[in-house]
């Protein structure tokens, strides 16, 4: 054996150990490097992501921040205008959302894009949209950096918008950057700033969309949506509030329906009826599709398969399934209810002459009614002056220039205010529980001075047609002298132009005055009543009551029952008054004996009135009403042969004139409420042949003029025409109170004056039933109508300039114009410049709506429902929300006036018929393209028809006698009703949209994004008050939150 062979493969066996282990312990040195990096690669991400999520809580905080300052606000808005996308976008642009702020101390507007990154637009003095460019608003950045496009590129890709459906928002990167005091994370030396992240956000408005909570109801046949229906007897309705049933959401009046088919003329979606009976389930935003997808056996809904219902479109990424993509893009559910103050907005209407503070409230109507509620009968009536002075002194301090309006209303010492009391006394009584007006009477206990102040209108009867009787009863021989008896005797038709029952008792004046002359006899009608003609003339029977001081007495009838349903006439006789006058002539009479009356001015009685009390069965009664001017009466004389009998008649608010001057006639359209106002004689009118008992007044002589007959249904406010009797009465011998056989038939629909007497009001939107007592000569002429007759279309719009000029001779027709064409006179020409219009709404009855407001009505705590808040809960913004969601508002027929009338062949080529879907389609885009509004209030005159005129509650005049439709004011101010109580014009539930990102610059100046974050907030802007109930700071609520 040799030995050195040996020792050789030891050395080689070391020698593979060695490298062996020297392997081993390069790839454990470099596995030990190679973990480390990885480590480090991975904290480093781990790094990038937290920073991003930083990020997307640094663009939240962002985003509260702004909300929180722009809302701190509540007279300002939030609007919504359309974004810039490339033309070849299929997916729906997401709006920029803004808010507005008025500034009191630079009297400007200031705007806050509610995006990052961008530019405030240019403050200006009236609200307004911003200028756009292109096709959409596009805010520049803060900061226009040179790679701003590049970076908004990378946006456009990185920042989700919330729904797949949507295009890319609009929003500008935000920096945040290391102080220079900082090194950078991986060392970087301090001294200069480090940009570590970035982010961005955009804000929608979740008030734009419809609550799925509250919309729509299960009112209607089948079970399908029904808007609340007025009915005579039925319950009391206001458009767009549910006041029926206290245990359903109040805004379910809105047609969800609708967005489902916004052509469908009635709800026929199952769908639809199904959300509503699962609306208890739907408490998030995304629950519907649950709710849709799975079958329920308790509504009978069969379900829809997921796949096919949720699929979305390639190219638009919207649901195929076109009621998902309704519900999804225009619907929201879960959002909380909140108390907003009831504030005057800066309108021009309230600012222009710098009177409005900052933060002055609106006055609570509910607190003044439910003061004088609490009231015994005997109290209320000074109590409601009260509140009536508090009413007209806020329109007065706020609207200045508001009591123009009233033209030559006459009453009053100081009639500028006589005419808003009237106005504040109409607010009480349409609300109050009672039925006896708000009034006031100067000289009450001087029948010559007695002049009214102010009058609201209530459930009383109003005089419509008087007529006073001469008769000849007999003559007989007394003590060897000729006697007479000769009888006057006062008949009234009674109208009750209201909704309401009118039941209780009258009394009315006996007046006539003058000298009888009986023969040879000539005795003073007042003088025999007094007893000083005595025994010469006597009152033989029916002596009437006499109140007050010689010379300025009155004698009163004795009180009559009355009961009338709603636009109901009757007529009733007064107690005749039985006078037996002394001849003069030898005894036994022989030939013609003859009576006649002579009034004291130029023979004619000029002085007398007829005045009515009423109250209730059992109550004390009050005066309600009486002519301003007075009544011309002919010297009749009757004898007893040929002409036992003879009559003067009037026709309150339709006829006046002075007989004894050529031309100077004033005839009215008819409407006898305006005789407490109107200053000028009554004209007499023929009797037999032009007078109309038991039915609404008609002149047969004189049939086809304009002061021939009362047409409703041609007043400004519109109406309807009740029947005619079928001929005139043809024989002085016939009196007024001889009933018409066949009767004829009462239609309650038809009335004129709508009360709701509930003790509180639910909507200021009720202010459009207030009797406005405005008083023009509508043709512009002279003092008295034109030698042809008086066209009803200048009634119907009061027009500016010299084509109207105040008068004291005409008066009537008119409530408070709040959601139909104002007055052309009182109304500002938007976008366009026309002579003598107002600049501003400072005229216009929808301003009233700016400074009063009715709090919570449906509360039970008294000092709830007269405090100074509102509730804000299911309120659609109108200033973001979408077309379908606006149709929804404002979607269904009309049912305010269930006599309402469309004639054939009458459509107006510029508006639809009101009520259809073609109407709602176009009231939304008119919404649309005029926003943003201060207030909803605005909508009456800012929308406009094709031809530049209002849109909301027009009627349309084929020709003076043809309108269409033929319907009341309740009608025509039903979509502003069903818009305004719907509806809000700001908001504090937002979505919010955030993107994080970390990222960091090369040497070479490139930009490396590490990593990207997004989420979705849904927030509350919870406002925390003071004990005053101003805001003291708006703390944000996250409600809802996902990742993308």
């Amino acid at each position: 054996m040799k030995t050195r062979f040996q020792g050789s493969d030891d050395r080689a066996f070391t020698l593979v150990m060695v490298l062996t282990i020297l392997a081993a312990v390069t790839i454990l040195v470099v596995g030990l490097f190679g973990i480390v990096s990885s480590e480090r690669q991975i904290s480093a991400s781990f790094d990038a992501v937290e920073q991003a999520d930083l990020a997307v809580q640094a663009g939240l905080a962002r985003a509260s921040a702004m909300l929180g300052q722009s809302l701190m606000d509540e007279t300002g808005v939030v609007f919504a205008m359309p974004a810039n996308v490339p033309l070849d976008e299929p997916r729906t642009p997401v709006p920029v959302l803004l808010t507005a702020n008025y500034d009191f101390t630079s009297k400007q507007w200031r705007y806050q894009p509610l995006i990052s990154g961008a530019q405030a637009p240019a403050a200006s003095t009236t609200l307004q949209k911003p200028a756009s460019t292109g096709l959409g608003y596009e805010p520049q950045p803060v900061n226009a950096q040179a790679n701003q496009a590049a970076d908004r590129q990378v946006m456009r890709r990185q920042h989700p918008a919330a729904l797949p459906s949507q295009a890319p928002p609009l929003a500008w990167w935000e920096t945040l950057s290391l102080p220079a005091s900082i090194p950078g994370p991986d060392g970087e030396s301090a001294g200069q700033e480090k940009i570590s992240a970035r982010f961005c956000f955009h804000i929608e408005d979740l008030q734009g969309l419809l609550n799925l909570s509250h919309t729509g109801n299960l009112d209607g046949t089948d079970e399908r949506h029904s808007r609340h229906r007025q009915l005579i007897n039925g319950p009391h309705v206001v458009p767009g509030l549910n006041l029926a049933f206290a245990d359903r959401p109040l805004l379910n009046q809105s047609a969800l329906y609708s967005i489902f088919n916004p052509l469908a003329q009635q709800d026929t979606s199952d769908l639809a009826r199904h959300l509503v009976k699962s609306r208890r389930l739907i408490f998030t935003p995304e629950a519907w599709k649950e709710i849709v997808i799975q079958p329920d056996t308790l509504t009978g809904w069969p379900g829809r398969d997921a796949a096919a219902y949720l699929a979305r479109d390639a190219a638009s990424s919207r649901f195929t399934e076109a009621s998902a993509s309704a519900l999804e893009e225009h619907t929201i559910s879960g959002l909380d209810s909140y108390f907003e103050l009831a504030l005057i907005p800066p309108d021009p209407a309230f600012v222009s002459d710098g009177r409005l503070q900052p933060g002055t409230r609106k006055l609570n109507l509910n607190r003044l009614l439910a003061a004088i509620e609490a009231l015994p009968a005997d109290q209320r009536q000074a109590r409601a002056q009260q509140a009536v002075d508090e009413i007209a002194g806020h329109i007065r301090t706020h609207l200045p220039d508001f009591d123009e309006r009233r033209g030559g209303y006459p009453l009053g010492a100081d009639p500028e205010f006589a005419y808003l009391q009237c106005l504040a006394a109409g607010i009480i009584d349409y609300a109050d529980t009672d039925s006896m007006p708000t009034m006031k009477v100067l000289n009450e206990t001087d029948p010559v001075t007695m002049r009214g102040e102010y009058r609201g209108m209530d459930a009383f009867p109003i005089v419509s047609e008087q007529w006073q009787r001469y008769r000849f009863e007999s003559s007989y021989t007394e003590d060897g002298s000729q006697f007479i008896d000769y009888s006057v005797t006062q008949y009234l038709e009674l109208w009750n132009m209201t909704n309401k029952p009118v039941s209780g008792v009258i009394q009315s004046t006996f007046e006539c005055d003058g000298e009888l002359t009986a023969s040879a006899g000539i005795y003073d009608v007042k003088d025999i009543l007094r007893g000083k003609e005595a025994p010469d003339a006597t009152v033989k029977a029916g002596m009437p009551a006499m109140e007050g001081e010689e010379n300025k007495e009155l004698w009163w009838h004795p009180t009559i029952p009355v009961a009338l349903q709603p636009n109901q006439y009757i007529v009733v006789r007064c107690q005749p008054v039985l006078l037996k006058l002394r001849s003069g002539l030898p005894a036994p009479p022989g030939g013609t004996a003859t009576v006649s009356l002579r009034g004291y001015l130029n023979n004619r009685d000029r002085t007398s009135k007829y005045r009515i009390r009423f109250g209730p069965a059992g109550s004390p009664l009050t005066l309600v009403d009486f002519p301003q001017g007075k009544l011309d009466r002919f010297d009749w004389a009757v004898n007893n042969t040929s002409n036992r009998q003879r009559f003067n008649t009037n026709l309150p608010g339709m006829s006046y004139s002075d007989a004894n001057q050529a031309g100077t006639f004033a005839n009215n359209i008819g409407d006898p409420r305006a005789a407490f106002f109107i200053d000028y004689l009554l004209d007499q009118v023929n009797y037999p042949n032009n007078s109309s008992p038991w039915s609404r007044n008609i002149r047969f002589n004189n049939v086809t003029r304009f002061f021939g007959e009362n047409r409703v249904s041609l007043w400004p406010d519109g109406g309807h025409n009740s029947p005619l009797r079928p001929s005139r009465v043809n024989d002085y011998n016939n009196n007024p109170d001889t009933p018409l056989i066949p009767a004829l038939a009462v239609e309650p629909e038809k009335y004129v004056q709508r009360l709701s007497n509930e003790g509180r009001l639910f909507s200021v939107t009720e202010l459009g039933h207030v009797f406005d007592p405005i008083m023009w000569d509508p043709d512009g002429g002279s003092p008295y109508e034109p030698p042809g007759d008086m066209q009803y279309r200048d009634f119907a719009d009061i027009r500016p300039g010299d084509m109207a000029k105040s008068s004291i001779f005409y008066c009537g027709g008119n409530t408070l114009r709040v959601g139909r064409p104002e007055h052309s006179r009182f109304r500002p020409a938007y976008g366009e410049t026309i002579p003598n219009r107002p600049a501003n709404r400072s005229m216009c009855a929808t301003a009233l709506l700016d400074l009063f407001h009715t709090g919570i009505p449906q509360a039970v705590d008294e000092q709830v429902r007269a405090g100074d808040f509102q509730r804000i809960h299911g309120h659609v913004n109108i200033n973001t929300a979408s077309k379908q969601t606006l149709q929804a508002l404002v979607a269904g027929a009309l049912e305010m006036d269930t006599a309402i009338q469309y004639p054939a062949g009458s459509a107006d080529a510029a508006i639809p018929r009101p009520g259809t879907p073609e109407s709602a389609s176009l009231i939304a885009d008119e919404i649309i393209l005029r926003r943003p509004f201060l207030s909803a209030s605005e909508l009456p005159e800012r929308l406009l028809a094709s031809d530049g005129q209002p849109l909301l509650g027009r009627t349309h005049r084929k020709s003076d006698r043809e309108v269409f439709p033929e319907w009341n004011d309740s009608a025509a101010e039903e979509a502003f009703a069903r818009l305004f109580n719907s509806s809000t014009v700001r908001s504090r539930h937002f979505r919010v949209v955030v993107t994080g990102q970390c990222y960091r610059e090369s040497r070479s100046g490139a930009m490396n994004v590490l990593a990207t974050r997004s989420r979705l907030y849904h927030v509350f802007v919870r406002p925390v008050r003071g004990e005053d109930g101003v805001i003291l700071r708006n703390d944000i609520q996250i409600t809802y939150a996902r990742n993308f």
